[in-house]
């Protein structure tokens, strides 16, 4: 095979592995840094989100044993996804939309937005059955309810009655 052939073949794979690189850019260290906070936001969004999946998936709506501090605790963890998926936008924005890897990571912005929209959603409703069942037990029985109990709870204020009356501490 003649010298120059060779320089020729070796030309054309050259120029053909350029083009292949070409169409796959890496980022430049600025961008690099960026995209990687994005990942990291958007990673920590993806845990925090099964999370909630998780506790919620023991949580039916109108259900009286669902403790408020539960609901107002998945409430934060919601925010805090929120505030992540803020600042994850804040750094795809920065970025390149042509690349391959931001449009990646454009895509699972997106898919962890809807599913946080989604727990959310359950969240709230989840928060408006417990104020439901709160508003049901606010009613004019229990203040009468309430006002026999202070008055025993005045009565037991001194035990002393207690030794000195047995009777009338049996009646109670």
């Amino acid at each position: 095979m003649p010298v120059q052939s060779v320089i020729y073949i070796g030309f054309v794979c050259f120029c053909c592995a350029h083009a292949a690189l070409a169409q796959h850019q890496r980022l430049g260290y600025p961008h690099d840094r960026v995209l990687k906070d994005a990942v990291f936001h958007l990673n920590e969004v993806e845990g925090l989100a099964a999370a909630i999946e998780e506790r919620l998936a023991g949580m039916r709506e109108g259900d009286p044993t669902v403790q408020i501090r539960d609901v107002e605790t998945l409430q934060s963890t919601v925010d805090r996804c929120r505030r992540s998926l803020s600042n994850a936008s804040e750094n795809l924005q920065n970025l390149p939309s042509d690349h391959p890897d931001v449009q990646a990571q454009r895509k699972r912005y997106d898919q962890m937005t809807q599913r946080v929209n989604l727990q959310q959603e359950k969240v709230k409703a989840l928060q408006e059955s417990l104020e439901n069942i709160v508003e049901q037990a606010v009613t004019t029985e229990w203040e009468v309810d309430f006002e026999r109990l202070r008055e025993i709870n005045q009565m037991f204020a001194n035990p002393e009655w207690i030794e000195s009356q047995p009777q009338r501490a049996a009646e109670i």
